[in-house]
């Protein structure tokens, strides 16, 4: 028989099986594959037991605010006209969302929760990121080491800006041409020769080996995802 997943968590009031039972199987929730049985609530039985009371019956369904409890349920159905008003309703009158319906031809229910509020999705959490210890601690050094880098060539810049506008004159035999802004302008000399410190000081730490292993990492990680050969 094929199997019908929810797609909402549900209330059921009405099966195709005797006294209103049906069975479903709640792998996608628990991991589980024997099926288990659950019922509609006893005296919902009769007054939806055809297509045409559902036109007719009238009452108040009363639940919990949506939660992550997969195993409990708590609510009740205020029909005046049926056993004297509240029909308590528990886990066993629920359809959750991915559960799969077996052996069972058909059931009706109304809908209690949707989308985010449905119990599987309030029980889904975020991916979680591993990073090792190792990793953690290189990315702290590497931050470190970076900004140190910064700074040092933020103090040579400003040092020899400062010495290039102060001796523009008489540093004749450096061929400074007086008329480029970026030979005596002191603010374009600090952006130049910051770019030039950062550069000089890369060569005396290897901080782009990191960044290299990473990026190998990255490509093999995308050639093994793209290798057909791997597949089961």
């Amino acid at each position: 028989m094929e199997r019908i997943s929810s797609s909402a968590d549900m209330i059921m009031l009405n099966s195709s099986e005797p006294q209103g039972s049906f069975h479903v199987e709640t792998k996608n929730l628990d991991g589980e594959t024997n099926l288990k049985q659950k019922l509609v609530a006893k005296d919902l039985v009769e007054p939806f037991s055809t297509d045409k009371a559902f036109d007719s019956v009238r009452g108040v369904l009363n639940i919990e605010h949506p939660n992550n409890r997969i195993y409990k349920f708590d609510g009740n159905f205020n029909q005046s006209k049926v056993n004297g008003g509240v029909i308590p309703l528990s886990n066993d009158n629920v359809a959750l969302r991915g559960m799969s319906l077996r052996n069972t031809e058909h059931v009706t229910g109304i809908v209690a929760y949707t989308g985010h509020d449905s119990k599987i999705q309030m029980n889904s959490a975020d991916s979680v990121y591993k990073v090792s210890n190792i990793s953690k601690q290189t990315n702290k050094q590497i931050m470190l080491v970076f900004m140190i880098q910064i700074i040092c060539s933020m103090i040579g810049s400003a040092v020899g800006s400062t010495w290039m506008v102060a001796n523009v004159d008489e540093a004749s035999y450096l061929s400074f041409n007086k008329d480029d802004a970026w030979n005596t302008n002191w603010f374009l000399l600090f952006i130049q020769k910051t770019g030039t410190w950062i550069l000089i000081f890369t060569n005396f730490v290897p901080i782009s080996l990191i960044v290299t292993l990473e990026i190998v990492k990255y490509w093999q990680g995308s050639f093994m995802s793209m290798d057909v050969n791997m597949y089961d």
